[in-house]
């Protein structure tokens, strides 16, 4: 008969384990593989072919070129990191960092979909862009199974409340996409 003792034992040795399966260059390249995967999931329900996906450092977050889909792994794993530094297990870390990509890749994937890369706007309508990228990539994570609690977290660690140039305020992108969430 086991004691508890054991199977504490056993508990810690299992963890240890897991932890070692995701050191960094293997969590690199699980997620530069489900990113991957994620985009022709999410361009196959766009109704687009799917880009080429391309990993590079120094870009400092993600965008399209029209061609390429491009993603700063560095940046897609230090985000990754911060939004999933709470779970406890390797387990609850999977399902959230799947989440985090499956949002990110709708997003981005809507952009250049859409050509976005490609056509100049206004503030205001780059804006729009935004929201509408953020109400696609919610919609595509929520089809995908993803857990929409991450979106709050991704948006606070991609930038401040103010409105940029390129994308409006944080609690304006938030409420846009609780509204896809409510309705899903």
């Amino acid at each position: 008969m086991l004691t508890l003792l054991a199977i504490a034992q056993a508990v810690d040795a299992q963890n240890a384990q897991n932890d070692r399966r995701f050191r960094r260059p293997e969590r690199q390249r699980w997620l530069r593989a489900i990113t991957t995967s994620q985009v022709r999931e999410d361009s196959q329900a766009l109704g687009a072919p799917p880009p080429p996906v391309v990993f590079v450092r120094g870009l400092k977050n993600a965008s399209s070129d029209g061609e390429l889909l491009c993603f700063d792994d560095e940046w897609l794993d230090g985000l990754v990191a911060k939004v999933c530094a709470d779970c406890a297990s390797n387990r609850d870390w999977q399902l959230c960092a799947s989440s985090v990509v499956q949002y990110l890749t709708g997003h981005e994937t809507t952009h250049h979909a859409q050509g976005d890369a490609l056509r100049p706007a206004s503030v205001r309508l780059r804006h729009e862009r935004e929201h509408r990228a953020d109400a696609v990539g919610t919609r595509l994570m929520l089809e995908s199974g993803g857990d929409p609690s991450v979106i709050p977290r991704v948006l606070r660690q991609l930038g401040g409340d103010a409105p940029s140039s390129t994308h409006p305020r944080r609690r304006d992108r938030l409420r846009n996409t609780a509204r896809v969430v409510v309705d899903e």
